[in-house]
């Protein structure tokens, strides 16, 4: 049985601890709930489907579910119909190659769109990148999908578009490891692309010194 809750402070409570841990809004709850069972000395052992279909049907459920919420939150502040290409693509393809398929293509304008309502939460990319998936779901595609947010939080932090692609390469190289929290990842890929446009000693004023982001990119050209 779903549950739905209507009382305006929960709801708000709930949202803040998903936006600080950079979760959705599920997730939070599911922790909450768990943590206050643990402390009860409760057991939170629950009958579930288990082995990699049931992770699979799960994440399904997930992303329809998150995607409803991104259509409704798109027709609440645009003022028109809505949808997503997600249905679709999950009538064709299991969720791992949805994920895999839309991590390569780099940030979404969903993505965009959630970012700068500060409901990354509800991202396909926050799915992607849930403990709960990590068995099912490929360390590049995992990687792609946090490039893709944190090029997000670099370009409403600092101004710099196109983050993804240098983002990625940092990850593939360690310098941003799985401990590093989002906002901190954010911080160093600014400063890696601060470095890299600086002016070459003698360069012309305005001349970058390894070229444009575009031209570091790894991930999308092979390298």
């Amino acid at each position: 049985m779903a549950i739905h809750i209507a009382d305006p402070e929960t709801t708000a409570l709930v949202r803040r601890l998903a936006g600080a841990r950079s979760i959705s809004q599920t997730m939070a709850i599911r922790d909450a709930v768990i943590a206050a069972l643990k402390a009860l000395g409760l057991s939170t052992d629950i009958e579930q489907q288990k082995g990699p279909r049931g992770l699979k049907a799960r994440l399904a459920e997930r992303l329809r579910r998150e995607t409803k919420d991104y259509v409704r939150l798109r027709e609440t502040v645009l003022g028109q119909k809505s949808g997503s290409r997600m249905y679709s693509m999950l009538r064709r393809h299991d969720p791992v190659e949805v994920l895999r398929r839309l991590m390569a293509s780099g940030p979404s304008d969903g993505l965009k769109f959630l970012a700068e309502h500060d409901r990354l939460e509800i991202a396909t990319e926050t799915a992607a990148l849930d403990p709960e998936f990590q068995s099912i779901i490929p360390a590049d595609v995992r990687a792609g999908a946090r490039a893709n947010r944190i090029s997000q939080l670099v370009k409403r932090a600092y101004g710099y578009e196109d983050g993804e692609d240098l983002a990625y390469n940092l990850i593939e190289q360690g310098v941003i490891g799985p401990d590093v929290t989002d906002e901190v990842a954010a911080r160093i890929v600014a400063q890696h692309t601060s470095r890299r446009d600086a002016p070459a000693p003698g360069a012309p004023p305005g001349e970058p010194r390894n070229g444009s982001a575009s031209a570091q990119a790894g991930r999308r050209a092979g390298e």
